[in-house]
Parts: structure tokens; C-alpha cells; sequence
């Protein structure tokens, strides 16, 4: 029962308030939950789930094949790789775990000062740990090769019809479905497209019915042009091939999609291939057979196409020939330094230098001329051999003498990927960067190489970071003062890597600040220049028109303390006065200014708007200024708000605010580290997430600044207005609103004799999970009274006598547990409750 009583209080009470009030970033419950390394569906939205579902059918249609697997999975995965994913993952969670802590403290550590307190560690760390992920995933990525068999994608797009390029040769074959065009010219002038029939002849005109099939296409322009000559005299004849006809070729073996299929006689030998999708990796891409229909044999090569750029043999293909793709022969993979890595099929005996033509030649970055070769030997075990050379005719040598077998593979081994011959200049000189170290090269020299120095340098120290085979530089510091006098002990020779920072005075010096308020339109604090005076810090504030000449100078003297000393800034001799670090100046305000004040009447005045006041203005003095009030004003729900009160309930609510955040903090931070349970921290994070949804709320729910008064009692109106202050009186509603607990939360029409108990029967009486001993009524004016339900009698609600727009507020009754649902109960309560007031102040404010 207490697992749908949750639900329902969510659905119907939490979900309307958590859209009132300001939301808190989603990503901190994910990100606290992020640390576990299983996937759970609870880690992610629907519509993460569904992309994650797509990405999966792209990756499941690149899967490897059997051999890529081998290559893959067998020589790839070596141990450093193993090493460096385990420490990349471990460095992840770091990384998440830091920028979480820098997150919370943005968030809830607002003064800085409250950083020692609470210990929160610097945000160097996560630069750190993000610097030596950064590094882990470079090194991954300079191993992590995946080998792909080479060739085999260029079938991946299909072509409806491959495109016949070859003219037909005289020795074409014709049979039934070849088109002739026949054109004649002279004596007779005329032109026809007739096609071979099913018996093997064409009707000519004139001559008749002439056999062609089996007839070459030489042969049939000779027997047309010749039928044509006996019947005609001094005309020219042509015959010419249209449409050619299609024949039946099997496609067998280790194709994608194998079968019988229609192609053009004289089509290129890639026809058939694209037809059926392609050879699988499976078969081969070199020894593709094709066999016609009187037996002939002819073997075809794709590698001489795909590498060599030669073309394919000329095949005429007949009806019932067959092309036949076999397993795939040896394999060979090679990666590294060259410009094709893959996995390659040797035709043959090919040597290693043959192997390394096929991947495209090596790159620049091969280096010293290292090859690697991994096999399995003959014992089953996995052994490498390394391969040295110095030159070409060093590795034509290699190559006749290292025979390849199936399966091996060939890393061409490249350079360490470090930039030498340099070093570095940074910080504040004309043109920072790295410079080509020169032998000899001195500190002098590199300053110079970049343009020199800039004004504000600090001379007294400038720092040169050298390497030393450890993470941490050595700092060697040099005085620039006494370089620029050409002192030798400064002037350091540089060694290769050596890193030159330059800093600015602003770098280290201390900086001071002047700071200036009262009638100014600029108050605020700001930086202390050299020889700075008065005149120059008010030239900055601009004083307004309501200042007088009058000002206090706040001022630090280490033997006297913090004095005062009066200044008039318009006298030129104290615009004179040169200021000193941390001076204060408050200008004052003029007597005249200081006595006006603005009061704003809104509601049932009978001339609301602004007035002005002066100093001890009382309430009813403003209230007969207006004219009184107009008949439909509702005194008991008039809304006086003073801005000084203001000030002190928005300072009180910050610090309240503030403080309750980081109690919230010190328990997040003791949940991540305390509870064993996923469920527990869950239950545990969502109750500590809704109460930061309930800080929230509170600010939507406050009315800072308001002071509760009758206007009814003549004392009340001798209170002395303040500018700024509000008051507005609105009409009666002649409503009372129950809310809560009740069966049906409504609105009720006021009625003088109703008691409070009338009130809630109306509303179809309390909950059995309502509290009754803690209903509280919410005046108009404000006032929060609780209801005193039950007479000496026994009778409910017969003492407490209700008005128009009060608010009945049912609450429910909760019980505290500690499992996670029992927190949830209870989290569900202090938003049940927050709704309640949301809703009670929504009434009033109407």
C-alpha cells in the first residue's frame, strides 16, 4: 500500500510543483550514477535507448569477418593495449568523479571563502587528470588498428548495369535477340532495325528469309550486303549491332547472393559480379574462375584492376557459362607506416617487398626502417620476428630470404611521435611559441628569436622548465634584471625541450583596489593606478544630482587603525588627495533628497498611483491623500510591503538557502562514498534532489517584504511609510478555498454562519490520511492560524470562525522511515505541503 500511496501523491501533488518551481541541473543524479561500470536501462532516457539501438544496427552491419576477427582479436589485443583501456576507464571515473566536485561547488559555494571550510580540492586536479586521459587516448589510438580485407568494399554499392565499353569483334556469334540495323544508300535508299527470331533468320526486304544463327557478325554483313548486290546495282550497304542479346551465366561459389542471372554477350567481367552483390570475405578476389559451356577455363585477377590499374580480360560470355568464386587462399595482414593497412590474399609465392607495393609503399613517418612480423609458429605458439634494413636492396634481400605464410602480420614499425629540436618561449614577449633549438642556443638568445620583451614584464624572476625524463620539469629561475645588465650566470645555456616563461607585474604583484558608494551612478570598487587621486575615482562614480559636497574618506593607516577624514569634493585641494590601497569614499546625499520618498497605492483606493512623501508620513495621512477607499475594498486582505523589511527577509532566506545547500552537499558527498546499495543511493538521491526542488519552491512561494496589518485598527495607521513601500488593496473574493487532505479540494462560497467543520464536509471531509490535529488556516491579511477542531464537546471546528478568502489547509500524516521508500514517503510529504502553500498563495495573490 505505501508503494502506491507514493505514486499517486507523485503524480497528483509532485508533479505540478516540481513544474512550479526553478528546476536543478538533470545531470546530477545521471552524473552520480555514472560511476558504475554496468549499463542499466535506468541510465538512460527512451530516447538515449533508441539511439544506442541504431548505432547497433550500423555496427552489426560492418561485422568482421572470420578473418578480420583473426587479426583482430588475436594479434591486436596485446597487453599494453589491455593495460592502457583498464587505466583510460579508471581515469574516466576520475574525471567524472572531479568535475561533479567542481559542478557542486559552482553551485552551492557561491562565496569563496567557504571553500577552505568545506575542503574542496583544487580545480587542478581535474585539469590534471583530464591532461593524462587526453595522453592515455592518443597512445590507444596510435595502437588500435582494425584491419579490414582489402578489395572487397567496392561491391558494398551496386550498379544495375556495367557499362560496355569494348566494340563488338567481328567474330561476335549471332543467335536470336541480337538487333541489325541495315542502311542502304544509291540506286535504293532506304534503312531497317530488324531483329534475329527464335529459328535463327531476319526478313530482309526485297531479298527474303537469310539464316544467321550461328553465323559470325562478319560473316552476316558479308551474306546481307551480298543478297542485296544481286538485286540492286551501284547502291553502298551497312549493318551495324543494336541491341545485343542476353544469356543465362551461373554465378557459384562463395558469393553474397550466388545464382543464375541474364547478362549482355560482350559484358564486362564485372558484370556478373555486381549482379551477385560480390565475392563474401570468405572467397577469394584472385583466382576468380570463369568456365564456359564447352569447358575453357579462364582465371581472373581483381588485384591487377584494384592495385596495378590493368584491365580485366575480354570474355563473351555464352548462355550456361559459369563464374566461380573459390574459398579465399593465404592471407596476409600489414599495418603501420604505410598508406593502405589491410588484410591482403597472396596469389602466389609473393615476397615481402611485393606485399609492402600492394599496401601503397611506406610513409614518411617509417623511420628506422623496422618490420615486425608476428605467426603463429609451428608449435602453436605466437612469436614475433624483427626485421632491420637500411635500404631498398636491403629489403629486396629480407624479402627472398622471409617466405610469408597464411595468417601473419607485418607492422611497419613508425617513429617515436615526439617533436626534437626545439624549444619553447610563453608569457609576455612579442611572439610567443616554439623556436628550432641551435646548438649553443641561450636564454638571451631565444628572448631575442621572439621579438624581445614587453612593457610590464616582471623582471625579477622569469622560470625555465627543463625536461628531465620525469612528468614533473625541473624550474631553473633566472633574474631578468640582471640578464638585461649581461650577467653570464643568468644567461643559461638551453638544452633540446627547454620551455621559457615569461610573466607579467599583473602575474605577481599584488593589486589594490579604491572602492566608492552612496549618490553616485557608479558605485563599486576599482583599480588602484599609479598616482591616483580623489578627483579621479569620483570622475568614475559621477556623482548624481542628490549628492552633496560632503564625503567620508575610509582610509587603513598600519598605526592609527581605520579613520575617517572628512573631504568636500568640490574643493580642488581634496580632488587632490592621493589615494592609498583599500580607500573608501561615501558620498553623502543631500538633506532635501534624503527627506522625499515614493509610495505606491494599487486596489480599491479611490485615487490609487504613486505619491510622494516625506519623512514621518503615517498610513492613514497616505490613505486620506488617496480619497479613502471605494466600497468593494477588502480591508483584512490588504498586501503593505516595506523594502527595508524586504531587504532583511531576502538576506535572511539567502543565508537560509545557503546554508540548507550545503548540508545537502556534505550529504551527497557522504552518500557517494557511505552506501554500498545502487537502490539505497538512488532512493537516498532522489530525497536529497527534492529538496533542493524544494529550495526552489520556497523562493516561488515567499512574499518577501510583507507586513501584516488591519487597516481597521486606528493605531496601524499612525506607522510611518518608508520609500518605497506598497500597498495594495484588492476586493473581496467571497471565497474560501479547502485544500489538502479532503476528498474534493474546491473552492466554497463564503457563508457567515458555516464553521470550519461545515467548510470541510463540503468538501467532502478529511482523508482518513489526513492529520487533523494540524490544520492551519490562512488569512487574507497573511496570518497563519491553526484550527482548533474540536470544542470541549467533541464538536469539529466549532471555535474557529472563518473569513472570506482564507485558505483551509489539510495536511496529511507521515511517518519517517529509513528505507528508500520511507524516504520517498517523507520527501512526498514536504513537496505535499509545498504544493499546499503554492496553491494557498496563489489564492491570496489573485
Amino acid at each position: 500500500m505505501l508503494k502506491e500511496k507514493i505514486i499517486l501523491i507523485f503524480i497528483s501533488i509532485i508533479m505540478p510543483v516540481i513544474c512550479f518551481s526553478q528546476q536543478i541541473d538533470e545531470s546530477m543524479l545521471q552524473r552520480l550514477q555514472g560511476g558504475r561500470r554496468t549499463l542499466s536501462s535506468s541510465q538512460y532516457p527512451l530516447e538515449d535507448s533508441l539511439e544506442l539501438g541504431k548505432k547497433a544496427l550500423v555496427e552489426e552491419a560492418e561485422t568482421l569477418s572470420t578473418i578480420e576477427k583473426m587479426f583482430n582479436e588475436k594479434y591486436m589485443i596485446t597487453p599494453r593495449r589491455i593495460r592502457l583501456e583498464l587505466l583510460k576507464d579508471s581515469l574516466k571515473e576520475q574525471v567524472k568523479a572531479e568535475s561533479l566536485k567542481i559542478e557542486l561547488r559552482g553551485k552551492y559555494l557561491t562565496d569563496t571563502s567557504l571553500q577552505a571550510k568545506y575542503l574542496i580540492p583544487a580545480d587542478t586536479t581535474y585539469f590534471h587528470l583530464s591532461k593524462k586521459l587526453s595522453k592515455v587516448k592518443k597512445q590507444l589510438d596510435s595502437i588500435s588498428v582494425t584491419l579490414r580485407q582489402f578489395g572487397y568494399d567496392m561491391f558494398q554499392k551496386s550498379l544495375k548495369e556495367m557499362p560496355v565499353f569494348a566494340p563488338v569483334a567481328d567474330n561476335y556469334i549471332l543467335g536470336p535477340g541480337d538487333e541489325l540495323h541495315i542502311d542502304i544508300s544509291g540506286e535504293l535508299n532506304n534503312s531497317w532495325i530488324l531483329n534475329i527470331n527464335r529459328d535463327g533468320s531476319i526478313v530482309l526486304p526485297y531479298i527474303g528469309n537469310i539464316k544467321l544463327w550461328g553465323r559470325t557478325y562478319g560473316e552476316g554483313k558479308q551474306i546481307i550486303s551480298d543478297e542485296f548486290h544481286k538485286e540492286f546495282s551501284n547502291i553502298e550497304v551497312s549493318v551495324s549491332l543494336g541491341y545485343l542479346k542476353s544469356v543465362s551465366v551461373f554465378v557459384m561459389g562463395e558469393f553474397n547472393k550466388p545464382g543464375v542471372y541474364d547478362i549482355i554477350v560482350p559484358s564486362n567481367p564485372l558484370s556478373p559480379l555486381f549482379e551477385a552483390e560480390g565475392p563474401k570475405k570468405s572467397g577469394s578476389l584472385r583466382k576468380i574462375k570463369y568456365i564456359s559451356n564447352n569447358g575453357a577455363t579462364d582465371i581472373v585477377d581483381l588485384y591487377k584492376l584494384l592495385i596495378e590499374g590493368k584491365p580485366l580480360p575480354f570474355l563473351q560470355f555464352s548462355s550456361g557459362d559459369m563464374i566461380l568464386v573459390p574459398p579465399i587462399g593465404k592471407v596476409v595482414g600489414i599495418n603501420g607506416a604505410v598508406n593502405r593497412s589491410g588484410i591482403y590474399e597472396l596469389n602466389s609465392a609473393e615476397r615481402l617487398s611485393e606485399l609492402i607495393e600492394m599496401a601503397g609503399g611506406f610513409l614518411p613517418t617509417a623511420g628506422k626502417k623496422r618490420i615486425q612480423l608476428e605467426r603463429i609458429s609451428a608449435e602453436g605458439k605466437k612469436i614475433i620476428e624483427d626485421l632491420t634494413f637500411a635500404n631498398q636492396n636491403d629489403l629486396e634481400r629480407i624479402s627472398k630470404s622471409t617466405k610469408l605464410e597464411n595468417g601473419d602480420l607485418i607492422s611497419v614499425l613508425e617513429i617515436p611521435p615526439y617533436l626534437h629540436n626545439y624549444v619553447e618561449i610563453s608569457g609576455n614577449v612579442n611572439s610567443e611559441g616554439t623556436y628550432a633549438f641551435k646548438e649553443g642556443m641561450t636564454v638571451s638568445d631565444l628572448i631575442e628569436e621572439a621579438g624581445g620583451l614587453l612593457a610590464g614584464t616582471y623582471l625579477e624572476r622569469a622560470e625555465l622548465l627543463r625536461f628531465t625524463g620525469v612528468e614533473n620539469p625541473e624550474i631553473i629561475k633566472i633574474n631578468l634584471k640582471n640578464l638585461q645588465e649581461e650577467s653570464s650566470e643568468e644567461n643559461i645555456k638551453l638544452k633540446e625541450w627547454d620551455k621559457l616563461r615569461i610573466l607579467k607585474k599583473d602575474d605577481v604583484e599584488e593589486k589594490f583596489f579604491v572602492r566608492v558608494d552612496g549618490e553616485v551612478e557608479n558605485p563599486g570598487s576599482f583599480p588602484l593606478n599609479p598616482n591616483m587621486k580623489v578627483e579621479d575615482l569620483v570622475f568614475i562614480a559621477r556623482p548624481l544630482i542628490s549628492s552633496q559636497g560632503k564625503a567620508e574618506l575610509f582610509r587603513i593607516d598600519l598605526d592609527k587603525g581605520i579613520y575617517v577624514q572628512q573631504i568636500d569634493i568640490t574643493n580642488k585641494n581634496d580632488l587632490k588627495i592621493e589615494l592609498k590601497p583599500d580607500d573608501h569614499i561615501h558620498i553623502n546625499e543631500k538633506t532635501a533628497y534624503r527627506e522625499i520618498g515614493h509610495v505606491l497605492l494599487t486596489g480599491e483606493f479611490k485615487f490609487p498611483g504613486w505619491y510622494d512623501i516625506i519623512v514621518g508620513t503615517t498610513l492613514g495621512e497616505l490613505i486620506d491623500m488617496a480619497g479613502g477607499f471605494t466600497e468593494n475594498a477588502y480591508h483584512e486582505a490588504a498586501v503593505f510591503t516595506k523594502k527595508s523589511v524586504k531587504k532583511l527577509q531576502t538576506e535572511a532566506l539567502d543565508n537560509l538557502i545557503k546554508e540548507t545547500r550545503l548540508r545537502l552537499l556534505a550529504e551527497q558527498r557522504a552518500i557517494m562514498g557511505s552506501i554500498s546499495s545502487e537502490e539505497d543511493k538512488l532512493a537516498q538521491m532522489q530525497y536529497i534532489k527534492m529538496q533542493e526542488q524544494q529550495l526552489e519552491s520556497i523562493k516561488q512561494i515567499q512574499d518577501p517584504g510583507r507586513v501584516v496589518i488591519n487597516l481597521n485598527d486606528p493605531n496601524q495607521l499612525n506607522i510611518p511609510l518608508e520609500n518605497g513601500d506598497e500597498i495594495n488593496v484588492p476586493r473581496s473574493t467571497g471565497t474560501v478555498q479547502v485544500i489538502g487532505e479532503v476528498y474534493n479540494a474546491t473552492g466554497v462560497a463564503y457563508k457567515q454562519r458555516l464553521s470550519l467543520n461545515d467548510y470541510l464536509e463540503i468538501a467532502g471531509g478529511p482523508k482518513p490520511t489526513a492529520n487533523i490535529k494540524e490544520i492551519y488556516i490562512r488569512r487574507a491579511s497573511g496570518e497563519v492560524e491553526k484550527g482548533n477542531i474540536r470544542s470541549a464537546s467533541g464538536k469539529m471546528g466549532s471555535s474557529v470562525k472563518i473569513k472570506p478568502g482564507d485558505t483551509i489547509i489539510v495536511p496529511e500524516k507521515v511517518r519517517i522511515g529509513r528505507s528508500g521508500w520511507e524516504v520517498l514517503a517523507f520527501t512526498a510529504d514536504i513537496l505535499y505541503k509545498i504544493g499546499l502553500a503554492v496553491a494557498a498563495f496563489a489564492v491570496i495573490v489573485k
